[in-house]
């Protein structure tokens, strides 16, 4: 089971993800802005961070740019609504774009911390 923090402004969309990846077996910490995301970042256990990129207080690329210098092993995963961004083109992060398949969710997750789960 991977411990997956999930970072989700839009409450119906990040509860559909908790379920799916809880379904799949992992364990979800859910928050709703981009402060209690960080606030969560130090928990030594986390296996992979889900980050929206445009969310209150601090956004999804500006916290995975903080991951990738104090914890350059931790895997980021970015989802975004967002087309055509400057920083879409630039981020080392792999990205997951709106709307997507719960399938789709799993495949990165599966890629991102080599686990093999799948919802039924």
């Amino acid at each position: 089971m991977s411990r997956i923090l999930v970072a989700e402004d839009d409450r119906p969309l990040a509860s559909l993800i908790r379920a799916v990846l809880a379904e799949a077996g992992h364990d979800v910490v859910l928050v709703h802005d981009g402060r209690d995301a960080a606030h969560h970042l130090s928990d030594q256990t986390l296996e992979l961070v889900i980050l929206d990129v445009l969310m209150p207080a601090i956004s999804g690329d500006a916290l995975g740019d903080e991951l990738a210098l104090s914890r350059p092993g931790l895997p980021v995963l970015l989802i975004t609504g967002a087309s055509g961004a400057t920083f879409l083109a630039s981020t080392r992060h792999p990205i997951l774009r709106k709307p997507f398949e719960p399938q789709q969710l799993l495949e990165h997750v599966e890629r991102l911390t080599g686990s093999r789960r799948s919802i039924t």
